[in-house]
């Protein structure tokens, strides 16, 4: 065969579908996060939470026998309201750290490497945009994140409705639609922050300290800030009391203090706002070398 032959050919095959194809670079960062033997042990491990909560529910409702020995108190907090803060500190502020720890580990290795290593010319030569690109990455700490946080989550709903007087979930609908809408606002806080970290430090190590420090040195210096001036706008600073106020408020849970709601979604918004900026500006098919 001659060596004009070998040409350069048009696919000839079927086309995946626009929409379709963040799913394809989802699907194949998923494969890559399980290869590792120590990160499926760790992911294991974080439905641990869930178990716990879910034996928690079981004995809140059936260890009947705790009643000759508190006598009405017992009983009185077995049928206590689902919107108290017990089923929060249950289900919503494990998964809150677990979501968490999910996207420290995961998270800045998804776009280092193709940075590093100079992949975005391959990727973005072919159909897929910039948006799709990141779409595909954001779906893989999702994805994680939702296997092991708000679907568990679900389960333990209904498991607390199963036990439950009959009716109170319909009325407390706020419960389930609080507990997915508080994990994907703050999964999604994360994920971006975290992917524009990695996208511009560019070294996995230095991008998962960037991103431990970015709360840890948050949360120092507001709560500094707090405790000198004595008001509550150092709670800006730091994201946990942000999602904190916000989790009450969608899950239905005793208001926070912290700060007022409107600002806590703002405390939130802002770095999510500015990291997706981050990550618009650094990831692009070329890159001039001075």
């Amino acid at each position: 065969m001659s060596l004009r032959q070998h040409g350069f050919r048009t696919h000839a095959g079927p086309w995946t579908r626009s929409v379709a194809r963040p799913l394809v670079i989802a699907r194949y960062n998923l494969s890559g996060v399980f290869a590792s033997r120590l990160f499926t042990i760790f992911y294991v491990a974080c439905f641990l939470p869930s178990f716990l909560c879910m034996v928690s529910i079981y004995l809140r409702y059936k260890l009947e026998t705790f009643v000759g020995f508190t006598g009405n108190a017992w009983h009185e907090f077995t049928r206590a309201d689902i919107l108290d803060d017990w089923l929060y500190y249950g289900i919503l502020q494990p998964s809150e750290w677990v979501a968490f720890l999910i996207v420290l580990v995961v998270g800045p290795s998804l776009l280092a490497p193709d940075l590093k290593d100079n992949a975005m010319p391959l990727y973005l030569s072919r159909p897929v945009t910039k948006l799709q690109y990141l779409l595909g990455k954001l779906l893989v700490l999702l994805t994680l994140t939702a296997a092991v946080t708000w679907l568990p989550g679900l389960l333990l709903v209904l498991a607390n409705a199963y036990y439950a007087d009959d009716g109170w979930l319909m009325d407390n609908l706020t419960v389930p639609f609080g507990l997915v809408g508080s994990c994907l606002v703050w999964t999604a806080c994360l994920s971006i922050i975290a992917l524009a970290l990695s996208a511009w430090v560019r070294w996995r190590p230095a991008a998962t300290l960037g991103f431990l420090g970015l709360f840890v040195i948050g949360s120092a210096i507001g709560n500094l800030f707090r405790a000198t001036s004595g008001d509550w706008y150092g709670s800006l600073l730091i994201l946990w009391d942000a999602i904190d106020v916000v989790g009450r408020d969608l899950f239905g849970a005793n208001p926070s203090e912290l700060m007022p709601l409107p600002w806590a979604w703002a405390s939130l918004a802002a770095p999510t706002a500015l990291s997706f900026w981050a990550l618009l500006r650094r990831i692009r098919a070329y890159e001039v070398v001075r």
